[in-house]
């Protein structure tokens, strides 16, 4: 079978693949979700770390779009947390200057950091 843009196979399940996109302000959130969902991909939203810990739990993603800087925690600390839940790919999302964001964060090797394009 043909896998389709945005969607997973589980078997003989195809479904549409799931990103959680974690960030603190509801403008990136609702941006993030404007452009991905027009992609297949199914989106879940989340604005505290709490919300993103929730989330995981109830429909695991196939990707994590994870902001640095949150209302209740640090992203870098949460990226740990997250790894001995899922496996699922995690991509930094941050308004940080790429000179102040640390070379290694949750797996060293592992994690690449760009800045966001809202820079």
């Amino acid at each position: 079978m043909e896998e389709e843009k945005g969607h997973v196979e589980e078997g003989d399940i195809v479904r549409r693949a799931r990103i959680l996109t974690i960030d603190g302000e509801t403008d990136v959130l609702a941006l993030n979700r404007k452009h991905l969902e027009p992609q297949g991909y199914e989106v879940a939203c989340a604005k505290t770390l709490a919300e993103a810990r929730a989330a995981i739990y109830e429909a695991p993603p196939d990707l994590v779009m994870l902001d640095v800087l949150m209302p209740d925690g640090c992203g870098y600390d949460f990226c740990a947390e997250v790894r001995g839940i899922t496996t699922a790919p995690i991509i930094y999302l941050t308004c940080m200057a790429a000179r102040r964001i640390p070379s290694a964060s949750c797996w060293p090797g592992e994690t690449t950091t760009s800045p966001s394009p809202t820079d």
